[in-house]
């Protein structure tokens, strides 16, 4: 085999249903320098047998089957451990790459030798494969503050001499890869995106980004999480401002106007004085 240039890795659980577009969409990349790890993480659809057909008929392409679900952290740890690719991307099982992903991802990082990461736009889908729209993130540095424009975990292009320096995945934490990953390596390495689509985003009922309070509880215990690990046994002093207008025409006196008995802004009082970290 040629060297290895690009380790895609697919975790599939239970989505045997989308899976050979996945592949399909790896098999017909401008790049022809990749791997494929297909890991079928404790599926009980087909997701095994459709991925042992590609792996027996192409030799880039490898199958992990855990009996037991391990969650997609440490499938993407174990990938990380076998990866040849100096770059590593993660492709969701019930998502498609357009066919010059990889090119346009790798070229970039080829040409910007001090980039950590990359990130493209995407197109939304239907669970049928049908348009929904475009999402254009804003040029990192350019348009936007880089705190304000988080990777997405999938289809995020990262150097693995990067992943391996921040210690891979942290597998107590049980979605938003993406976040944890953009915590940890933008505070030591610069990050890029470009503004194509390059990605096809599916959107269906079982989607984890349908989950808004998971999501949101998530990245609330990764930056709990993150936080530990840099501030040692000295915390940092945290101060919260809470700006209060009072001088609406249309709502007088909101700030201290009582509901249930309190006035408003003790709500946000409150719920600052019983926060840990201020």
């Amino acid at each position: 085999m040629s060297q290895i240039k690009v380790t895609v890795y697919i975790t599939s659980h239970n989505y045997g249903r989308y899976l050979k577009t996945a592949v399909d969409s790896v098999l017909s990349q401008s790049l022809a320098t990749w791997e494929l790890f297909i890991v079928d993480d404790g599926s009980s659809d087909d997701t095994y047998q459709i991925a042992q057909g590609y792996g027996d008929s192409d030799e880039r392409i490898f199958v992990i089957r855990n009996e037991r679900a391990q969650g997609l952290r440490n499938c993407a740890n174990a990938v990380l451990n076998l990866a040849r690719g100096e770059l590593i991307i993660r492709l969701d099982a019930d998502d498609y790459f357009d066919d010059s992903a990889l090119l346009i991802l790798a070229n970039y990082m080829d040409n910007n030798p001090n980039k950590g990461l990359v990130f493209p736009n995407w197109i939304y889908i239907d669970e049928q494969g049908g348009f929904i729209g475009i999402e254009n993130r804003k040029i990192v540095g350019a348009e936007s503050k880089v705190l304000d424009l988080p990777a997405h975990g999938a289809c995020t292009m990262v150097r693995k001499r990067v992943l391996k320096s921040i210690g891979g995945y942290d597998p107590q934490f049980d979605a938003q890869d993406g976040h944890e990953l953009w915590l940890k390596v933008l505070h030591r390495f610069d990050v890029g995106n470009v503004t194509t689509p390059l990605f096809f985003y599916r959107q269906h009922g079982s989607s984890m980004s349908r989950d808004e309070n998971r999501i949101l509880n998530a990245r609330q215990k990764i930056k709990r999480g993150i936080s530990k690990i840099h501030t040692g046994v000295v915390k940092p002093r945290v101060v919260a401002v809470v700006p209060a207008k009072n001088s609406y025409a249309e709502t007088p006196n909101i700030v201290m106007e009582e509901i249930a008995g309190k006035p408003l802004i003790d709500y946000t009082l409150e719920a600052a004085k019983a926060c840990e970290l201020l």
